[in-house]
């Protein structure tokens, strides 16, 4: 369909361009070697609970892996490509996939002009540099553009799996909790305004 085909699109354009961003093979930020290590410690079943390689730091003593979904993620494609064009391969994937989320989401809520929007943000220099950085940005937008989905449909199940996923992928979480306590702030002032009897309404 015409829709399907707009997705498609998007997903090539997306595609193309993070092939063109992650070509000349280095990255920008050294957090990706991190990320990297990690998923290949998570490959042969480690889970640290320390971390010794920064021995003057409080992480010696007590380490929490805040984005452990992220590598775990990370896992298949570091196992098949290894750990440098794995971690490559996995952000370029996420970028077509958080641009299909954002669309999908865009035309799930009927908002007039999804491909256009959606192509918007893919061309925004800023947000497409931030997310080929070969960290969890690119897979925690999929799970905040499916989180957003759900909480404008109301449905609890999903935005509460959202929910989940958001905080084992990465410390990006708190965003969704915001939106959600937007949306409910939102949704208690129109209804006193609206209805100011039927307060009820708000639970």
């Amino acid at each position: 369909t015409h829709t399907d085909l707009q997705g498609c699109v998007l997903v090539v354009i997306a595609v193309v361009l993070a092939l063109i961003v992650q070509v000349p093979g280095h990255f920008p930020d050294p957090d990706s070697f991190y990320h990297a290590g990690m998923a290949d410690l998570a490959r042969h079943g480690q889970f640290p609970p320390r971390f010794p390689w920064l021995d003057i730091t409080t992480l010696r003593g007590q380490y929490a892996d805040l984005h452990l979904l992220y590598h775990l993620t990370l896992v298949p494609f570091t196992s098949a490509f290894g750990m440098m064009a794995g971690i490559r391969i996995a952000t370029i994937t996420s970028i077509g996939l958080l641009t299909l989320a954002c669309f999908i989401m865009l035309r799930a809520l009927k908002v007039r002009g999804a491909f256009a929007f959606t192509l918007l943000l893919v061309g925004s220099a800023s947000f497409f540099f931030r997310v080929n950085l070969a960290k969890s940005q690119g897979f925690a937008f999929i799970v905040l553009f499916l989180g957003l989905l759900a909480l404008f449909r109301r449905s609890r199940t999903g935005l509460f799996l959202a929910a989940v996923f958001a905080v084992w992928m990465s410390n990006h979480w708190p965003v969704l909790g915001l939106a959600v306590l937007m949306y409910a702030g939102m949704h208690v002032g129109t209804t006193i305004l609206g209805a100011p009897r039927q307060w009820r309404a708000i639970l």
